[in-house]
């Protein structure tokens, strides 16, 4: 009885917890960043396919805002292959980076963390 209080508890704290993440975009977003999770770690909770979509798109939206290069000074040779096909989109561009697969967590480590496993990929 009390294992399953203490599981219902755990339960309703982590609903409480992804209720807020919503508040607040920059939770979404480092998530997605997160290249061993991106949208995957949504698909978990069950998320709809439609909830998905409105997350990659406000990020999409986002980088288009704030970080996306001017098209004109992206050299066409730049244009090139995600690892999961060809892509309109340059290698650093935010399409190219959400159709690539995730990587294992493991790769994370191997490099020394988040930080320097970005400049591997």
């Amino acid at each position: 009885m009390l294992h399953n209080l203490g599981e219902s508890l755990l339960a309703a704290l982590i609903d409480k917890y992804l209720d807020h993440l919503w508040d607040w975009k920059i939770y979404v977003i480092a998530i997605i960043l997160c290249p061993d999770c991106k949208t995957e770690w949504f698909k978990d909770p069950k998320l709809s396919t439609q909830r998905i979509y409105q997350i990659k798109k406000m990020v999409i939206d986002c980088w288009n805002e704030s970080y996306a290069p001017n098209e004109d000074l992206v050299p066409e040779r730049n244009k090139s292959q995600s690892s999961s096909g060809t892509s309109k989109y340059p290698l650093d561009h935010i399409e190219t980076y959400l159709k690539d697969d995730t990587i294992p967590s493991t790769m994370i480590c191997e490099a020394g963390g988040y930080t320097r496993c970005w400049f591997q990929i």
